[in-house]
C-alpha cells in the first residue's frame, strides 16, 4: 500500500485537520481489526498475484484491485481465491488493466488543500473462471455513503507463505465524502490495498468502495482513502463492468 507523501501540505504548515477529522459518528464500532477464523466469512476477497495487494471478485472472471498494485515491468498477472470448503488457495492467471485516469488530484475541501489518489482502480480479467466462489455483490451507481454510515474493510496483510494468510476485517464508519474518494475511520494496514469496503445496510454485504491509501500527512486521527464507486460522477461502477 503506498503513502501519497506529497498530501496536504498546505494543511500540515497550517496545523489543519483533513475533511472529516473531528467527526463523531456515536455509534461507529471501535476500529479494531479482526481475523477471520472462518473461511468462508469472505470467500470472494482474495490475493494478487505477487501477495502485496488484496482483490475481489465481482464476477466469474473479473476482479478489482487498487491501481497501484499493478507493476508495469511483470509479465504475469492474475489472483489467487480460496476455496470457500477445502480452504485451499488456487492462482488464476489473467490480465490487469488500470484505470485510464489513475494518478494524483488535488483538491481543495473546507479551507484545506491536500491531493490524494483518484481512480486508484484496477480490473484483472481472468483466463478462467472461478466456479467455486460467489462473486461479491457490487452497489448501484448513486448509491453512495453518508457522513457515519458503518462499512467493513476486508483484506490481507502481507504474509511469507499462502499457508499463513489470514482474513482480516474492520468494523468502521464513513467521515467525509466528495464525488471521487472517501475517508474511514482507522489506519488500513499493508496488503489491504485493493481490498472491498462493504456496507451492510439492509442485511445485504455490498460493495461501495476500494481501499486506496493509508492516512496522509496533516491529518489529525487515523483515516484511509476509498475510490468512491459508486459516485456518477466520476464513472468508476460502469468503467469496471465495462471491461
Amino acid at each position: 500500500m503506498k503513502l501519497h507523501a506529497g498530501a496536504c501540505l498546505l494543511a500540515a504548515l497550517a496545523g489543519c485537520g483533513l475533511p472529516g477529522d473531528g467527526i463523531e459518528c456515536p455509534h461507529a464500532p471501535e476500529l479494531l481489526w479482526s481475523d477471520l477464523n472462518d473461511q468462508a466469512s469472505y470467500p470472494a476477497v482474495g490475493l494478487t498475484r505477487d501477495r502485496n495487494c488484496t482483490v475481489f471478485l465481482i464476477a466469474p472472471t473479473l476482479a478489482v484491485t487498487a491501481a497501484h498494485c499493478v507493476d508495469p515491468d511483470r509479465s504475469a498477472h492474475g489472483a489467487y481465491f480460496r476455496n470457500p470448503v477445502s480452504g485451499a488457495w488456487r492462482l488464476y492467471a489473467g490480465r490487469m488493466i488500470p484505470h485510464p485516469n489513475y494518478g494524483a488530484e488535488a483538491y481543495f475541501e473546507e479551507g484545506v488543500s491536500f491531493r490524494a489518489a483518484t481512480a486508484d482502480i484496477a480490473v484483472i480479467k481472468l483466463d478462467q473462471p472461478v466456479d467455486d466462489v460467489q462473486p461479491a455483490e457490487l452497489g448501484t451507481t448513486g448509491d453512495q455513503p453518508g457522513v457515519c454510515a458503518p462499512v467493513v474493510v476486508v483484506g490481507y496483510a502481507p504474509s511469507l507463505s499462502l499457508a499463513e494468510q489470514v482474513e482480516q476485517s474492520m468494523a468502521t464508519a464513513v467521515v467525509w465524502v466528495s464525488p471521487k474518494v472517501f475517508r474511514i475511520r482507522g489506519s488500513s494496514r499493508p496488503g489491504d490495498s485493493g481490498g472491498p469496503v462493504f456496507s451492510l445496510s439492509n442485511g445485504r454485504a455490498q460493495v461501495i468502495g476500494l481501499v486506496e491509501s493509508r492516512p496522509v500527512m496533516g491529518s489529525t486521527s487515523y483515516s484511509t482513502y476509498c475510490a468512491n464507486l459508486l459516485s456518477p460522477e466520476p464513472g468508476y461502477h460502469d468503467w469496471i463492468l465495462s471491461q
